[in-house]
């Protein structure tokens, strides 16, 4: 349900913004402490945009899950790191603002239209209201949103939504296009195994038997893979195997044509898959960035494969979309340029502690912790 009420309550607070800067910038004075963001004369707060804040760093905590753990190992480490001069804390605050004010003016061109919730609409916004607490707990905690301004942020969402999709409605593609066409295949990884000194089970091989091994071993786990044996089983079958070792892989690949330039490894066994039908198995040795020979064996699962496709159309879709509601938006934001952002007050939502609970992070005690065990050994 979670997943269902961030698409009824953040219009793009999960996408890419469309625009790198506001669209305008006013030049009256504001001294108060509780306005953050000045629009076409309304006097936006502190505790408004604090909630499109948390809101923007929770999603991209949400969204980003898998990306963040494997390059940063947490979330505190992510939010520190720069990127074009700023921080990625830096980056979010001001994206929030960003979508905050798309939300005013896209509601400003609801109400121009006439654009309203229908009977459907209003039930999942009351819903989205009702759950709001509970469903985003730490976003409501950390900026301290009070229920109007819950009730407010859901509400204006769900119509700049309506909107959005009003504007977008039009953009197609062609699900049946050759080029969102994506074979899957599966197979094995062979490369040399390598010892050092002192290990209990160093093993001293010359290369021409290593040769000798690579050669033999590609030919029998091909006809393996041809019996439609498991991959998992041929990897546990060379677990103590004294000269290779074998890895599982499984990928899905585009038409070389299409596919953007990459290493000699990664293109080898791209071609080879994409070059296979159905049930087909296939071999390639290549080379990998340290200049050794890799081999690859691989079965092809499926030459077009239907879920891969979907995504594939799915994303241009979005694509396409995209491209739609940036030129409208484009002529929307020429009738407002009355913004001032305060940064001081903007400066003041810390972003850090996370708000997004993953099981994947690792935290920098951890990682300290870990990194010190490594130079130990």
């Amino acid at each position: 349900m979670k997943h269902n009420i961030l698409r009824m309550t953040a219009v793009l607070l999960a996408a890419v913004l469309l625009f790198a800067v506001l669209p305008g910038c006013g030049s009256k004075e504001v001294t108060d402490d509780s306005t953050a963001v000045v629009f076409e004369g309304e006097k936006i707060g502190k505790d408004e945009v604090s909630l499109y804040v948390y809101m923007t760093q929770y999603v991209t905590e949400m969204n980003n899950e898998e990306v963040v753990s494997y390059l940063f190992a947490n979330y505190e480490t992510f939010w520190k790191t720069e990127s074009g001069g700023e921080t990625y804390a830096e980056h979010a605050r001001e994206d929030a603002v960003k979508k905050l004010i798309q939300t005013r003016i896209l509601n400003l061109k609801a109400k121009g239209d006439g654009t309203v919730l229908d009977d459907e609409e209003e039930a999942k916004v009351q819903n989205a209201i009702e759950s709001f607490r509970d469903d985003f707990a730490s976003v409501v905690e950390k900026s301290g949103a009070s229920d109007e301004l819950i009730e407010k942020f859901v509400r204006e969402n769900a119509i700049a939504n309506k909107v959005y999709a009003s504007v977008t409605g039009a953009a197609s593609v062609d699900e049946g296009a050759e080029e969102f066409r994506r074979k899957t295949f599966e197979g094995v990884m062979l490369y040399e195994k390598y010892y050092e000194e002192g290990d209990e089970d160093y093993f001293e091989y010359t290369e021409e038997e290593l040769e000798a091994s690579r050669e033999k071993n590609l030919e029998l786990i091909s006809e393996r893979l041809k019996n439609g044996e498991a991959v998992e089983d041929i990897v546990s079958d060379y677990a103590e195997h004294q000269i290779l070792s074998v890895s599982s892989v499984q990928a899905s690949v585009v038409d070389p044509e299409d596919a953007a330039e990459e290493g000699e490894e990664f293109t080898s066994y791209r071609n080879l898959a994409w070059s296979l039908s159905t049930g087909e198995v296939g071999t390639v040795i290549t080379k990998n960035s340290a200049g050794h020979n890799v081999g690859y064996i691989i079965r092809s699962v499926n030459d077009d494969d239907p879920d891969e496709r979907a995504s594939a159309v799915l994303s241009a879709l979005e694509e396409a979309k995209e491209t739609a509601f940036e030129k409208v938006y484009a002529r929307l934001t020429k009738k407002y340029d009355e913004i001032t952002v305060r940064e001081e007050i903007l400066s003041e939502l810390a972003i850090g502690d996370p708000l997004f609970e993953s099981d994947l992070m690792i935290s920098e005690e951890e990682l300290e912790a870990l990194e010190e065990a490594e130079e130990d050994e």
